[in-house]
């Protein structure tokens, strides 16, 4: 049997972000520990009460979280919750009202060769949106792009 995995590692420092990195790991390790009180009280109307009985909390973050003096480290060798994560840098970029940007990247790999086994994707987030891209989606657009003919648009 093949295991799937999403691995994850990044760094967001400091020096790098208008908003404080405190606030995203009060959040993060609320969530990573299934209790809304111990969220900072101006996050409590971003998020459900009931982590545990909202769908979107489901698995719950699935990453560790470092906090280290200059920076905040996020990894995972399973199966993060990406977009749990995202919401979270979000709200703090939010509330904060930044002007910065924060971006990373994620891959996908198996235990076995599999033909679907393995990709990634990344997310740039802002205040006021997330872009996510997919390996898979990415590479899909481009083969559907490609021209379909035989001289693939040789002169």
């Amino acid at each position: 049997m093949a295991d799937y995995y999403t691995e994850l590692s990044v760094e967001i420092f400091q020096k790098d972000v208008d908003f404080p990195l405190d606030d995203l790991y009060a959040i993060l390790t609320a969530m990573d520990e299934n209790d809304f009180n111990k969220l900072p009280e101006v996050y409590k109307n971003t998020f459900p009460e009931n982590f545990d009985n909202d769908d979107y909390f489901e698995g719950m973050l699935g990453i560790k979280v470092i906090n280290n003096p200059d920076s905040l480290w996020l990894y995972s060798d399973g199966s993060p919750n990406i977009e749990l994560i995202v919401n979270a840098v979000q709200a703090v970029m939010r509330e904060h009202k930044s002007k910065c940007s924060v971006g990373f990247e994620w891959g996908y790999t198996c235990s076995k060769p599999r033909t679907d086994g393995f990709g990634g994707g990344a997310v740039f987030i802002t205040r006021d949106s997330q872009d996510w891209l997919s390996t898979q989606g990415w590479l899909a657009g481009k083969r559907q792009d490609f021209p379909k003919t035989k001289d693939h648009g040789e002169k």
